[in-house]
């Protein structure tokens, strides 16, 4: 497997993993239309089956030691932001990163 495909795979588990965490959540608020909240039920349902499929093919030990709430922070804070500074940020990361692994 490639590096790209490693890294493909990784985000599907993070995003499956915040995924099902948000669409709990959405399901447990009663303020939302019962509609919102069956839906949301679906979704966490298709999302625990990405997240534990996953898990059951690689070594689960790995992936759930991963603080998976760290990439849905990051993506918090850039939302915040107006797009010529998420690219001013993404060119940071970018080098910082480049940096680390020369």
């Amino acid at each position: 497997m490639t590096d790209g495909q490693k890294e493909s795979l990784f985000m599907v588990y993070v995003s499956a993993c915040n995924g099902y965490m948000y669409a709990n959540d959405l399901e447990r608020d009663k303020n939302l239309h019962t509609t919102i909240r069956q839906s949301a039920a679906a979704l966490a349902n298709k999302f625990k089956w990405v997240k534990t499929s996953l898990e059951i093919k690689t070594d689960s030990s790995i992936l759930k030691q991963i603080d998976t709430l760290r990439y849905d922070e990051i993506l918090r804070l850039m939302m915040n932001l107006d797009e010529e500074r998420q690219e001013q940020l993404e060119k940071i990361i970018s080098n910082f990163v480049d940096n680390i692994n020369k």
